[in-house]
């Protein structure tokens, strides 16, 4: 979880996990090497950001340079709140109807009938029912019933059960989950690393993919 730290005030948006967009949207200009704002994070010591104890989560200080004023302490004390506030509003632990916008955390016990838009960053567990647009960025668990639409960027566990349109960005070889279906318009990148296998439902697509 991302912040500007400034004299007096801490920049932190739900939606934002870039220093660079922070501070481009509190119109903020990074030219100086001894600027007068800090870069920070606050991120799990165990890497698992669905590990809500707020006791697990540090403070981290994304530069080399910090002002005079900058106080760690009362930095990560603030930031805690923040991200406790995150918590609340968007780590999903049951079911809602739609997500059309925003950035979003599915674990457990929750479940999403439909993704229009919009960012999930982490899925460890639950259920997507539908999506059809929109953005979700690592998948490590629980259950994607239906893709016509939108990108998956990297899947290394779960199960994803109907790829109709959209893209699956990357799929770990070696991952402990599984695609049952690839149909359509489907297109699905197996990759490892070192090699790559693209499986597309449509050879058409496939053979402008080659060219």
């Amino acid at each position: 979880m991302s912040a500007i730290v400034t004299k007096k005030s801490i920049i932190w948006d739900l939606d934002i996990d870039s220093h660079e967009d922070l501070l481009a949207k509190a119109g903020i200009k990074d030219i100086k090497i001894d600027p007068n704002f800090v870069r920070v994070e606050l991120v799990p010591t165990d890497n698992d950001v669905f590990n809500h104890d707020i006791k697990n989560w540090k403070l981290h200080v994304d530069q080399d340079f910090k002002p005079d004023w900058f106080d760690a302490d009362d930095a990560e004390k603030k930031m805690r709140k923040l991200v406790g506030s995150c918590f609340a509003e968007r780590f999903i632990k049951s079911k809602i109807k739609e997500i059309t916008a925003g950035r979003w955390f599915l674990g457990t016990g929750g479940t999403i009938q439909y993704v229009r838009g919009g960012t999930i960053q982490d899925v460890s567990g639950g259920t997507i029912q539908d999506v059809r647009g929109g953005t979700i960025q690592d998948v490590r668990g629980g259950t994607i019933q239906d893709v016509s639409g939108g990108t998956i960027q990297d899947v290394s566990g779960g199960t994803i059960q109907d790829v109709r349109g959209g893209t699956i960005q990357r799929v770990n070889f070696q991952w402990p989950g599984k695609i049952e279906k690839i149909t359509e318009n489907g297109i699905v990148i197996f990759d490892d690393g070192n090699a790559k296998r693209i499986v597309v439902a449509d050879p058409k697509i496939k053979i402008e993919m080659f060219k």
